[in-house]
């Protein structure tokens, strides 16, 4: 009588528990299946020869190792008028007083430049802003701008000091 009050006042528990008895004699009954892999005719495989496996495409090679993400290549392309950045400006430190962050392509190491100081490509720092800075070359003055894209960075105009 009390096992049927029980049930009759948690059937969902009964219910559940049903469950879980038959699916553990279902578990004891039905053997799990067999973790060996039989092979039918292992003969009959052979490895691909050499002209299927390769699979080089010079074209499509090419394409891939120019992209941006590997770097910039302009000036490893021969690509006339477009010089490649021997340094990269990535930031201006405005106080106690104005100073360019300075990195070299390839090096861990960032520098600060104040004006008047020279340049890993043999240039002067003439000026420093909120924005980018001026530097002189051979006579002319260049501007450089924060977060301008490395590849022409340099235009070709020169600005007499």
């Amino acid at each position: 009588m009390r096992l049927a009050e029980w049930l009759r006042l948690h059937p969902l528990m009964a219910l559940a528990l049903a469950g879980s008895a038959g699916g553990m004699l279902a578990g004891a009954l039905i053997p799990p299946p067999s973790t060996t892999v039989e092979l039918s005719d292992s003969s009959s495989w052979v490895l691909p020869s050499n002209e299927v496996l390769d699979r080089k495409n010079e074209k499509a090679s090419a394409q891939i190792s120019s992209g941006a993400f590997w770097g910039d290549r302009a000036g490893q392309s021969g690509s006339p008028g477009v010089k490649t950045a021997s340094w990269r400006l990535t930031g201006i430190i405005a106080e106690p007083e104005f100073a360019a962050l300075i990195s070299v392509p390839g090096a861990n190491k960032t520098t600060a430049a104040s004006v008047g100081t020279t340049l890993p490509d043999g240039s002067k720092v003439v000026a420093i802003g909120v924005d980018g800075l001026e530097y002189e070359r051979d006579g002319c003055r260049y501007e450089r701008a924060l977060y301008q894209p490395e590849q022409g960075q340099e235009s070709g105009e020169c600005k007499r000091p």
